[in-house]
């Protein structure tokens, strides 16, 4: 069976319908309503491009819509259910695609309603395995709309819907790697950050992880991940160590042992023994002063309910294979995997930076972010080589790390008396 969210027609059979809406629900067919079953019906078919072949089967074998269609409402109206009838003024709405989103239709509630709750699991790990594969930049919404499968209310309604929408929107966006620089110049690099209490329902909050090897001319992202937090966290630092934490974890070690593997035969030449290091970038002070000093006085949950072991992130840094890097918020990767974004240019960057394009950006040449898309304070003072390609690389090993500092504060002088 061939899926697909864009125009592309495919093949799916009235069984396979059924069964994987049913699974979705945990029942079985024979316990929906006349009701459940049009408007499963309805909803799988605008979700899906079906031939008129495979449609004529479907009709004959489910229940058709005429006869099990809801009474016709304002609601029903509303998001083009069926069972509606046209209304003056309403120019054939009835064939309009089912919008929670359009003007007029009902505000969602948190814990009420939802129609989409029976087929909700079956297109968002349809999504996944794709996202895994070529689309990170979906990985939040995804993730975060599993999270509610149990739990499916109008609200989740509306932000699968707006999914699907952008998916639509940006078929031709395709994960794109490039190198231009000698393999004995690439760096292995991992970002996390945290969205601090960003789940409505829980409070908690979520990791973000991109993991990457750059160089002035390369830009290849190999890992990323967007999970929620087992506990909630009570600040903003704490759900940060957490963050980093779960990426050195997950990911970080893993390619401790990958990269250094693949690399170290470009450098056998040279008179000094070279060692695989990864650079973490982090963007909070606080978190950072914990990571490098291994101390803990205020987060009192961190260990009991987060489970994170500090002195084992400390030892970690300590060691040679981490360097910690200060990272500005305008060049942390990472923020696309723990919050949405109103704002076009800064979803067009964090899209960029983790090699996310789409045909008219991969033709032109558009492989790093706009110059003027960064905050003034991120940028300046920072000089960058019009000939790099990736200039992002400059940026962000120009943040404070062991590299260009030794962290001891400038010694007040004293005015004379």
């Amino acid at each position: 069976m061939q899926t697909s969210f864009g125009t592309n027609q495919h093949t799916l059979t009235p069984n396979i319908a059924r069964r994987l809406a049913c699974s979705a629900r945990g029942e079985s067919h024979h316990h929906y309503t006349k009701d459940e079953e049009a408007l499963l019906s309805k909803i799988i078919q605008l979700t899906f491009t079906l031939d008129d072949d495979t449609y004529e089967e479907w009709s004959e074998s489910w229940l058709p819509l005429e006869q099990s269609a809801p009474a016709a409402t304002t609601t029903n109206r509303m998001y083009g259910m069926p069972g509606t009838k046209p209304q003056a003024g309403d120019e054939n709405k009835t064939e309009d695609l089912w919008n929670p989103n359009k003007r007029g239709a009902p505000k969602g509630q948190i814990g009420i309603g939802g129609f989409l709750g029976p087929c909700s699991a079956m297109l968002l790990m349809s999504l996944l395995y794709s996202a895994r594969a070529a689309r990170f930049d979906l990985f939040k919404p995804i993730n975060y709309l599993a999270k509610m499968i149990t739990r499916w209310d109008s609200l989740n309604d509306q932000r699968l819907h707006r999914l699907m929408c952008y998916i639509y929107s940006s078929i031709d966006c395709v994960l794109s790697n490039w190198i231009g620089d000698d393999p004995k110049d690439l760096t292995s690099h991992l970002y996390a950050d945290a969205n601090f209490a960003g789940c409505p329902y829980t409070l908690r909050s979520t990791n973000g992880e991109h993991h990457n090897i750059q160089a002035k001319n390369t830009r290849i992202a190999w890992a990323a991940a967007s999970t929620g937090q087992t506990s909630t966290a009570q600040s903003t630092p704490e759900a940060e160590i957490v963050s980093m934490n779960t990426a050195m974890r997950s990911k970080g070690e893993l390619g401790l042992d990958i990269w250094p593997v693949l690399l170290k035969h470009y450098h056998k030449d040279e008179d000094i023994p070279w060692k695989g290091v990864t650079f973490a970038h982090e963007d909070n002070t606080t978190a950072i002063v914990c990571f490098r000093t291994g101390q803990n006085k205020t987060m009192k949950t961190l260990e009991r309910g987060h489970g994170v072991q500090l002195s084992w992130n400390h030892g970690r840094f300590s060691s040679d294979d981490y360097i910690l890097i200060h990272t500005r918020t305008s060049h942390m990767t990472a923020d696309i995997y723990t919050k949405g974004f109103n704002d076009a240019n800064t979803w067009r960057r964090l899209r960029r930076l983790i090699n996310v394009y789409t045909k008219e950006e991969l033709s032109k040449g558009w492989l790093s972010p706009d110059p003027d898309s960064y905050a003034a304070k991120d940028i300046e003072g920072i000089e960058v080589d019009i000939k790099d390609v990736n200039p992002h690389y400059t940026y962000i090993m120009s943040g404070e790390s062991e590299l260009n500092t030794d962290f001891r504060k400038p010694a007040k002088i004293k005015p004379q008396k």
